[in-house]
């Protein structure tokens, strides 16, 4: 195994170098690193796909040559530097992760027509692996939604799409058998459904009266109530300076001098443990839902997609993009007041000016009604 004076200087290696799997797990136990695995989600799709444009445009190059080197037609296109670059702008992802991502879905043939014997295909491997579907469109070089919702055609059965996906909360299965059940009547798996049912809470039940403060706020308390890494930052304080938005001094108040104040109410992480994958079943919800008013369910997946949104892993993301989104909040109230005051100038300048047209009116008509007398 590499050895490496820092933790950095580990993870850059992991970044930017092609390392065996067994090793990258020793060197991230051993350094105590903590770098993103599993699916992407849509943020860092983008950061991804904005790295590749880049680096194509910057080297002179199109969509073409990197489709020529999967196809082998180019085997000198500059890879490396291509996933160097990408690496540099997500961070946390590994290089043997950026690998398999890229040329997954830059594959020219990702989304080629289905032939019958495609169909063919992905029913063998359907029979072999069961539902594992990362393994099967791995092999079919194609996405796997395109995999699952081909395979639900071709066996006749209804897909499940996430947009007309409905679950009330009360019908939310609680027991194993209840999963079993369910899965078995939409032909589906409990991950899956899972995943469906996390969406629907989070979209149709707590979407239309959410905001960034809201998601400030969960993140605040999220801090305060847990099991592992339990933070005493003062967060109605800090909730408290953001509603009334109570630093004194220049009239406008810059981003850096927000933090400092807001930083005055989170005690020094110095002795804390902050790189703990989060786990939401740590979480006390109970107690949370005492301060936000929803259910500990509705909490718990609201929660689960703002760490998808803002790629949250562990407790050091979570105070990271905290103490970010504070600053926002902040900025949000003082531009809400500006602009409440600016609609009440407006407001009262048209007042103003239809009091004047109507006084200009009412002296013509009255011009006019003494001339007709004379």
């Amino acid at each position: 195994m590499h050895i490496f004076r820092t933790k950095e200087e580990a993870e850059n290696h992991l970044r930017t170098k092609f390392t065996d799997a067994h090793e990258v797990k020793e060197i991230m136990k051993k350094y105590n690193i903590s770098m993103k695995r599993g699916c992407y989600n849509s943020y860092e799709a983008k950061v991804v796909d904005s790295a590749i444009q880049k680096f194509l445009k910057e080297n002179k190059m199109e969509m073409k040559n990197l489709y020529s080197f999967f196809l082998e037609e180019e085997p000198e296109f500059p890879i490396r530097e291509l996933l160097i670059e990408v690496s540099n702008a997500l961070k946390q992802r590994t290089m043997n992760s950026l690998w398999v991502y890229v040329s997954y879905h830059y594959h020219p043939y990702i989304d080629s027509k289905w032939e019958p014997e495609n169909e063919i295909q992905l029913l063998n491997l359907v029979r072999i692996f069961g539902f594992k579907w990362k393994k099967i469109c791995g092999i079919m070089n194609k996405t796997s939604r395109k995999c699952i919702s081909k395979y639900y055609r071709i066996m006749g059965f209804g897909y499940l799409y996430r947009k007309s996906f409905k679950m009330p909360e009360e019908g939310i299965p609680t027991t194993d058998e209840e999963w079993d059940g369910m899965c078995e009547k939409l032909k589906t798996t409990r991950k899956r459904l899972s995943h469906l049912i996390n969406g629907y809470i989070s979209s149709k039940l707590v979407v239309p009266f959410w905001n960034e403060y809201n998601n400030m706020a969960l993140m605040g308390y999220v801090i305060l109530h847990n099991h592992f890494c339990s933070i005493g930052i003062q967060i109605s304080e800090i909730l408290k300076l953001i509603d009334e938005s109570g630093i004194e001094g220049e009239e406008t108040v810059g981003r850096e001098r927000i933090k400092e104040e807001i930083s005055k109410l989170i005690p020094r992480l110095d002795s804390y443990t902050l790189d703990i994958p989060i786990d939401v079943e740590d979480i006390f919800w109970r107690t949370i839902k005492l301060y936000v008013r929803f259910s500990s369910t509705l909490l718990k997946s609201r929660f689960i997609q703002i760490t998808k949104v803002y790629g949250i892993r562990t407790f050091k993301d979570l105070i990271e993009v905290f103490q970010n989104l504070a600053v926002d909040c902040y900025l949000y109230k003082i531009k809400d007041k500006l602009r409440d005051e600016v609609r009440k100038i407006l407001s009262q300048e048209k007042t103003r000016r239809r009091s004047t047209k109507e006084l200009v009116i009412d002296r013509g008509i009255s011009r006019t009604v003494d001339s007709c007398c004379d």
